[in-house]
């Protein structure tokens, strides 16, 4: 790892990482004053609170990183603000794209707050600015990316695609957008444009994928260790082991439904908003909805994007193992509440 030294001490001495927030850009002058200022207010004391939990350290310091996915995953202000799906990806490369031209991965608040965005480390820098076009506020956080951890740290492999890799590790900035009516964030995305500065250099990290979103690592563990519910749920569990036996058997449906030919990272199909399954944490966040879109026909899809309804008898053992996984996540929430006082509905505290 190679950091720029003088100005990574500079940081830590806190001489340059005074919290600060640009207010909103003329050209927004029809929306009311009371809005603006509550959104500005929204989106002031989010910087502050993201730079309070995750803040700027050495892109290696997973302790840094655990406090952080910690602190996220539970009754945060980031995970109270983001709506039931919020979309998550990459700033389209041409100026006049729209937020429904983009393509995006729908992500529930506790898959954004616990997996993804901990991966950044938050400067407390902030702006807000009303967006005619789309009709929503515009919010833009100053970040540095964590790129220099194991790669089973990550959700899974980002470097599947280099562009990806490489825009996560030059990310300084990432833009939500907030719904005026309700104040919450419908979509998020990372850049390495926007107006906020660069505060952290290090030298990039490149890794090789092999084709697979799981592996097993050299001393027999299953990674990405993220997308495990190693930490979201304690030890003592009684349903630990009935989750890990119904993902497995989810998992063989997805795959005889042809489900993990769309629902994978590198979005086959090109779905603009791709839903994931390829992880127990990823599938555990969208159970309910797979269930209920197998249940109305809804999936799969053929790849003319047309809906096309699982043959009965596959489509019963997917219902069935659908609702056991589901019933069983619901369980090991429903115990952790009951039994575990640091439990708040994510994770563990």
């Amino acid at each position: 790892m190679r950091l720029n030294l003088p100005f990574f001490t500079a940081l830590i001495a806190g001489s340059i990482f005074t919290t600060s927030t640009i207010h909103s850009a003329p050209g927004d002058q029809q929306r009311s004053s009371i809005e603006k200022i509550k959104i500005e207010k929204i989106i002031s004391d989010l910087g502050k609170d993201m730079a309070e939990k995750c803040p700027i350290s050495a892109p290696n310091n997973t302790n840094a990183f655990d406090a952080c996915r910690n602190a996220l995953y539970n009754d945060s202000p980031m995970r109270q603000l983001l709506s039931a799906h919020t979309l998550w990806g990459r700033i389209s490369p041409k100026p006049d794209a729209r937020l429904k031209d983009y393509g995006t991965t729908q992500l529930a608040p506790e898959v954004l707050a616990g997996m993804y965005l901990p991966m950044f480390m938050f400067t407390g820098q902030s702006k807000v600015e009303f967006n005619e076009i789309e009709g929503l506020y515009k919010a833009e956080l100053g970040v540095a990316f964590r790129n220099q951890m194991a790669p089973g740290e990550y959700p899974y492999p980002f470097w599947h695609e280099e562009n990806k890799w490489s825009q996560y590790q030059d990310a300084k900035t990432i833009v939500l957008w907030v719904n005026p009516e309700t104040t919450k964030i419908v979509s998020g995305q990372f850049t390495p444009k926007g107006s906020m500065d660069a505060v952290l250099k290090s030298e990039k990290v490149e890794h090789k994928f092999n084709g697979s979103w799981t592996w097993t690592d050299a001393d027999g563990n299953q990674q990405p260790k993220l997308a495990l519910f190693d930490g979201v749920f304690s030890a003592s569990n009684p349903f630990m082991s009935k989750l890990d036996s119904t993902y497995k058997e989810f998992a063989m449906s997805l795959r005889e439904g042809q489900c993990m030919s769309c629902h994978v990272p590198n979005n086959p199909d090109k779905m603009k908003k791709l839903v994931l399954m390829q992880t127990p944490r990823h599938a555990a966040a969208e159970i309910g909805r797979i269930v209920d879109d197998v249940k109305r026909d809804k999936m799969p899809l053929t790849k003319w994007g047309v809906e096309e309804p699982l043959p009965q008898s596959v489509k019963d053992v997917f219902l069935t193992r659908g609702e056991n996984f589901a019933s069983a996540v619901s369980s090991a929430k429903d115990w952790e509440k009951k039994n575990n006082k640091d439990f708040s509905g994510g994770t563990l505290k």
